[in-house]
């Protein structure tokens, strides 16, 4: 017979922790109308029952916020579509085509239903992610428990996303995925299968197309020759693939021209810090009024590069491709947290939910010591201490502001000094790469 397993109190009472930080998240998104999902939930409905309909247009922007409007109220909408429909008379679709055709198995035309059905699949996203990249780092139960429970309800970022149900979720459970064909054991194709799923990602919303740079760059710099080729190529089918689906959801191409159209627009129309854009870019634009987005993502991306190649082991012969190599893994896991950091840093809009695409980097950070890789003490304390005031810098902790800062840019100057932080902690522990070990190999 199988013996039980015990789990030791302290995963008790992490889980309890984890219970009630759901309860507290649930509590939120019950009250909250969920004003992003609302274009979310408009637009495959309107695409659906109007063929060849130009979402983008200002024309049906308007009327199609005036549509919905009438619709809620229809005797049986609830107050919380009344709400958000008069919130969004006129609505701002700027997603891309493939993200409304992802969104239209779960836009019934119920908002209510829909969207209490989408925040539930967001939680457990959020939570399978933190399962999955922190089992495969070895983490312990107690300290998956935990990390759920803080990523849940004691950072911010997570709070907004719970009021305005944005994608943020949903692109961390895609990237879990990717994560999760990385680590697939004796299948060949996983360089190229999981890069398709990058490509749809990439497409799903462009502002992930760093980690995929970022994804390549590690990949070349550590002479991954053939991982880096079947990349290129995976990314370019999944792109392709989304491409193919949006379009026949949509009736033609034409959609991406008519997104592509908009894009000058909503460049122009960036919001200020005191709207709520926690961006370095636009922070240093309201006091000096220069651009630095561009150039601050290629100083990052070379950063990134100079550091790789450095810490690039001399050219061994390769290992079977069957096997999972943990140094090839945690690569994999750092170049997506350096990605998205380096997404979160160098944009020119970056709301508070936007920098809960933290987690992958901060999941690297705190892992536990492995014995199979050669880590100092001080490097681990280290990259402890920095991802523990990351966490204070995200969490919803007050602070009075100081300097006589408005409460919206103090939120902006943690945001983006967490992001920093953990950005920096990378490039020190893609250093520590060069001490780890040979790749083992292959299992029996």
């Amino acid at each position: 017979m199988l013996r039980p397993t015990r789990i030791r109190p302290a995963a008790l009472l992490a889980m309890l922790l984890l219970v009630l930080g759901l309860q507290k998240a649930w509590f939120t998104l019950v009250q909250s109308p969920g004003i992003d999902y609302y274009d979310f939930w408009v637009v495959p409905q309107a695409v659906a029952s109007q063929s060849g309909i130009n979402v983008y247009s200002e024309e049906s922007r308007v009327r199609l916020g005036q549509e919905f409007l009438e619709r809620s109220r229809r005797p049986g909408a609830t107050q919380k579509q009344q709400v958000v429909a008069g919130a969004r008379q006129r609505l701002d679709p700027v997603a891309t085509p493939f993200l409304y055709t992802v969104f239209r198995p779960i836009a019934t035309g119920d908002y209510e239903r829909d969207y209490l059905r989408y925040q539930v699949l967001c939680l457990f996203l959020l939570i399978a992610s933190v399962f999955f990249i922190g089992h495969s780092l070895r983490y312990s139960l107690a300290a998956l428990f935990a990390l759920a429970a803080v990523f849940s309800s004691a950072i911010l970022p997570h709070v907004s996303e719970l009021i305005v149900g944005n994608v943020n979720r949903l692109q961390l459970g895609f990237l879990a995925f990717f994560l999760l064909l990385r680590c697939l054991r004796r299948f060949p194709g996983r360089d190229y299968l999981s890069a398709v799923v990058l490509g749809c990602i990439v497409l799903f919303k462009p502002n992930l197309a760093p980690v995929a740079v970022v994804y390549l760059l590690y990949a070349a710099t550590q002479r991954r020759f053939r991982k880096t080729l079947f990349s290129i190529l995976g990314l370019a089918s999944g792109a392709a693939i989304a491409v193919a689906a949006s379009s026949v959801f949509f009736g033609s191409l034409r959609c991406w021209k008519d997104w592509t159209t908009i894009l000058p627009n909503v460049v122009e129309s960036i919001h200020p810090v005191s709207k709520g854009n926690y961006s370095v870019a636009r922070i240093v634009f309201d006091r000096a009024q220069v651009d630095i987005s561009r150039p601050l993502f290629a100083a990052l991306l070379v950063l990134i590069g100079i550091v790789a190649v450095v810490a690039r082991r001399p050219t061994r012969r390769e290992t079977p491709a069957k096997t999972v190599r943990p140094r090839e893994y945690r690569e994999d896991v750092l170049a997506v947290g350096m990605g998205c950091a380096a997404a979160l840093l160098a944009a020119r809009l970056v709301w508070l939910h936007y920098y809960l695409l933290l987690v992958p980097l901060l999941m690297y950070s705190l892992r536990p010591r492995d014995r199979l890789f050669r880590e100092s003490a001080a490097l681990y304390l280290t990259r402890l201490g920095v991802s523990g005031v990351a966490i204070l810098l995200l969490s919803t902790l007050t602070v009075p502001a100081p300097f006589g800062w408005e409460t919206t840019t103090l939120s902006a100057v943690r945001s983006c000094g967490a992001a920093m932080l953990l950005f920096i902690l990378g490039l020190v522990q893609t250093l520590s790469l060069k001490n780890d070990p040979p790749r083992l190999p292959s299992s029996p």
